[in-house]
């Protein structure tokens, strides 16, 4: 039986959940969490709102107006495989007339990403690049704000983002580009001191 969402630390998956819209009430999605706290959050960070799906243009558009949409608790699942229960949900809203923008029956978590081939995953992953990200919320501005203001990278923290800044390779436009705006600066290293358009 569906119900209003209670303190989500007290619930503990996995859970079938829908997102409704703020003003009326009405479920536009349902979808299937262990850790809903932070399913419900990984749906409003840019970086999962990027993909142009239906989902996520609705999404964008309740959060550009200021807003968040309400979540439900449809089902805490217990004696049957989450999989059947969430498909179940979609398909008794679908059947009531809900304009859900799910794209898949339910129960497929994930599986559907895996299946692409390395091209299409390929084209998939230059788009995403190119598209033009959208701005982050204010509220998810000030959060990651407050946790990150102070804090200190452990060594091993400092060590792996030293790994991958040495492991990232920059491109020839990359490289021009940082050539042109060190000509004219001193250079410290072992070996002589670059000069306007000299070496």
């Amino acid at each position: 039986m569906e119900r209003e969402l209670p303190m989500l630390a007290a619930i503990a998956g996995p859970v079938i959940y829908a997102l409704c819209e703020p003003e009326t009430g009405e479920v536009r999605y349902i979808g299937k969490a262990v850790d809903l706290q932070r399913r419900l959050w990984k749906h409003y960070t840019p970086i999962h709102l990027a993909p142009e799906t239906h989902k996520n243009r609705w999404l964008r558009q309740v959060l550009a107006r200021g807003l968040k949409p309400g979540v439900l608790v449809l089902e805490r699942v217990e004696g049957r495989p989450w999989q059947e229960a969430e498909r179940e949900w979609i398909a008794r809203y679908r059947e009531a007339g809900a304009k859900l923008t799910n794209i898949l029956d339910g129960g497929d978590g994930g599986r559907m990403a895996a299946e692409l081939s390395a091209e299409t995953r390929a084209k998939i992953s230059t788009k995403a690049k190119q598209r033009k990200r959208p701005p982050m919320p204010q509220f998810l501005r000030e959060k990651l704000l407050k946790i990150h203001t102070g804090a200190k990278r452990t060594e091993e923290t400092r060590a792996k983002q030293r790994a991958v800044a040495l492991g990232r390779k920059a491109t020839p436009e990359q490289r021009a580009r940082m050539s042109v705006q060190r000509m004219g600066r001193p250079y410290y290293g072992g070996g002589r001191r670059r000069q306007n358009g000299g070496a």
